[in-house]
């Protein structure tokens, strides 16, 4: 039984991988909506002035190869396939295009720099389609930038954690955050088109590394119960 049970053993521990993530939080005020289409755009139930709240989860196992050489700055833009999701935010309109199509493309963007003439954060979840019959593009992004040293960041680095309240915030030189949709059918334009954005300015930031424990794959859910009906099987036709 012991040589049976030893590689489902070996199979359940490859099964566990590391979940590293960047969990950011804000909360904002919206000060603009562009609605270009009126009642036929898109509606993203905000209005000018209304407060907003919402996510970015940024899962480090995902990033592409930091393309920035520099040691006090990290830029991820996604890979040559444009197929990594890599950045998912929680304010963001449904993508109903086909992810599988082959002009899909995926920008998910971190950048990050700490010097002292310049502290940059930007976080972009961005998905993209344009075939012979539709086109899609959704994003949502927030953005700080500051001409000077915010003492937050640690070089390029991601895993740090911090947080901004409302007055730090206001002292930001750009402080700013966009949600952003424009889709449409080819044949029905005029009809079918949603375009509209809006723009926040937020009101708190918390960005918080967390260095996961190995978590386990559903594959290892799998393997463990397959371990428990060897088991049983043993011990029935032994019995």
């Amino acid at each position: 039984m012991f040589k049976t049970l030893l590689p489902l053993f070996f199979l359940c521990f490859s099964g566990f991988v590391s979940a590293n993530l960047v969990t950011i939080n804000y909360t904002g005020i919206i000060y603009n909506e562009h609605n270009p289409n009126g009642n036929d755009s898109y509606d993203f139930g905000y209005a000018v002035g209304d407060s907003i709240t919402g996510s970015f989860v940024i899962n480090l196992a995902n990033l592409p190869t930091d393309s920035n050489s520099s040691s006090v700055a990290a830029t991820y833009n996604d890979n040559p396939n444009y197929d990594s999701e890599f950045v998912t935010s929680s304010v963001s309109v449904n993508f109903e295009s086909d992810t599988t199509d082959s002009s899909y493309r995926n920008y998910d963007s971190v950048q990050i720099q700490d010097s002292s003439t310049l502290n940059r954060l930007l976080v972009r979840d961005y998905d993209y389609v344009s075939n012979s019959d539709r086109r899609e593009l959704n994003y949502s992004l927030i953005n700080i930038y500051d001409p000077s040293d915010l003492n937050i960041f640690n070089g390029g680095n991601l895993d740090i954690s911090f947080s901004l309240n409302q007055s730090q915030l206001a002292n930001i030189e750009y402080n700013y955050g966009i949600v952003f949709v424009d889709r449409y059918d080819l044949d029905d334009v005029a009809n079918t088109r949603e375009r509209n954005y809006i723009q926040f300015n937020m009101t708190s930031l918390s960005y918080q590394y967390s260095a996961s424990n190995a978590v386990p794959t559903p594959g290892i859910f799998v393997l463990s119960g397959l371990g428990f009906l060897v088991v049983f099987a043993r011990r029935l036709r032994n019995a």
